[in-house]
């Protein structure tokens, strides 16, 4: 993936973001507390770790206007829905669904019982029978960790688009406010002054009534739609993986931490991974299933 940022490293290149983003969310980790993205691996020779932060999205908005936020939520949306719809497929598989029913039909029966709690060691069980499935070096497990992570990262990026937009309208709504269009031509009787005047308090009444779109919503209503007009329908035990995949996740975590600390580096070392929250809570909105998995 060619480098997302210009050549002295400060300001981010939406254009190669725009046609890269496949690359930048299989690259680059999400932290939830910075609301910035971090380089995952250093290309060959460099000493340096990227970074976006809002700011640098703030700086590109500035320099290339609002029109390019619509333009990445535009293409954020289209990859979204080619990976989510990888992840169906991906769950359709009959060896995953036959886990995913007996683990579903156990724990009705548990409720049945008056059971609602997961035991941990079921769940450590659970994570080994899917790591048995193996597909191109890659177990089961694995694959469910990657993609949701992706669709995080994507989600996330979003996410930071809508708060450097309204970073950049906040900094501009104090001239706004402070401008006053009556104490300019009160004194002009001239009827086109008062056509102006009429005109430009229209614009800003409406610059300052608009409501803000909340994208990431917009995401789950669309995704929920494509998700209902697929013929596999939306499948109604997913949160039964969820503590085992949670687990796995944890352990890749601390493995990637261990990682940052050694010399020679045979894999992805990192501090972060917060895409995966975001995508997991996203994918559990999206399937309808979050009170399903809270109780």
């Amino acid at each position: 993936m060619s480098n997302v940022f210009d050549k002295d490293f400060r300001h981010l290149n939406l254009l190669t973001l725009t046609k890269g983003i496949a690359g930048f969310i299989s690259h680059y980790n999400y932290n939830m507390i910075d609301q910035s993205f971090v380089e995952r691996r250093p290309e060959s020779g460099s000493k340096i770790l990227h970074t976006i932060v809002v700011e640098n999205i703030c700086t590109a908005i500035r320099q290339h206007g609002l029109g390019i936020v619509s333009s990445i939520v535009d293409t954020c949306y289209k990859l979204l829905t080619m990976k989510f719809e990888s992840f169906s497929i991906f769950l359709a598989y009959d060896d995953i669904k036959s886990l995913l029913s007996k683990e579903y039909r156990w724990f009705e029966n548990q409720r049945s019982e008056g059971t609602t709690m997961y035991p941990f060691g079921r769940a450590l069980t659970f994570a080994q029978e899917i790591k048995k499935l193996v597909t191109g070096n890659v177990n089961a497990l694995e694959q469910c960790r990657i993609a949701i992570s992706e669709m995080g990262n994507i989600v996330s990026l979003v996410r930071m688009f809508r708060a450097a937009k309204r970073r950049v309208l906040s900094g501009e709504l104090p001239f706004i406010l402070s401008y006053s269009v009556s104490d300019t031509v009160k004194d002009l009787s001239d009827n086109n002054s008062t056509s102006a005047k009429t005109g430009i308090d229209d614009v800003i009444s409406s610059i300052l009534q608009k409501s803000d779109p909340d994208f990431v919503r917009a995401l789950v209503s669309g995704l929920q739609g494509v998700t209902n007009k697929s013929e596999s329908g939306i499948p109604n035990n997913f949160f039964c993986i969820v503590p085992a995949l949670c687990l796995y996740w944890m352990d890749i975590s601390c493995q990637g931490k261990e990682m940052m600390h050694k010399k020679n580096i045979t894999r992805d070392g990192y501090f972060t991974d917060d895409g995966f929250a975001v995508g997991l809570a996203f994918v559990l909105s999206v399937f309808g299933q979050t009170k399903s998995y809270e109780r």
